[in-house]
């Protein structure tokens, strides 16, 4: 493993999948301006364009960048400051970024947004067709009540 898991402690900055993996390459960026780096802010985002390695059964794409400074370990952490997604389609993710380092996306491993839904429907449709029906047999009760009531 090139980078461990170690993410930015600030929540606000990163919302963290539940279960978070690395879903694109690892690229890391400088700017050079006549032979000398520029600062690692930059005046315009630009954007990063990534192939997903896994298509199925990932969701919730978060960009993020490797943050030196997060004092997590001494050695930095993932963070989402400055970096935020642009596009996404069934292969590509397109970030936009303000400052150069090494960015990532993370995504979260589940089955729920393209995969297979079938136990939830089986449950819901169980679930309703029950309540359904136990309307019905009180409605049904309520008129053989009054029904008789109004026979004494």
């Amino acid at each position: 493993q090139l980078l461990p898991e170690s993410y930015d402690p600030d929540r606000r900055s990163l919302r963290l999948p539940n279960r978070p993996v690395i879903n694109t390459p690892v690229v890391s960026i400088t700017v050079h301006k006549e032979g000398d780096p520029q600062p690692s802010v930059l005046e315009r985002p630009f954007t990063v364009e990534y192939t997903m390695l896994e298509t199925e059964e990932r969701t919730k794409p978060v960009c993020v960048f490797w943050n030196h400074s997060t004092a997590i370990g001494k050695t930095g952490g993932w963070s989402s400051k400055g970096c935020e997604l642009v596009s996404r389609n069934q292969s590509h993710i397109s970030c936009q970024c303000n400052h150069v380092t090494s960015f990532a996306v993370l995504m979260d491993i589940s089955k729920r947004e393209h995969g297979e839904v079938l136990p939830l429907r089986i449950v819901t449709y169980t679930t309703v067709s029950i309540s359904l029906i136990a309307l019905l047999v009180t409605f049904i009760l309520l008129v053989l009540i009054r029904t008789l009531r109004s026979n004494l």
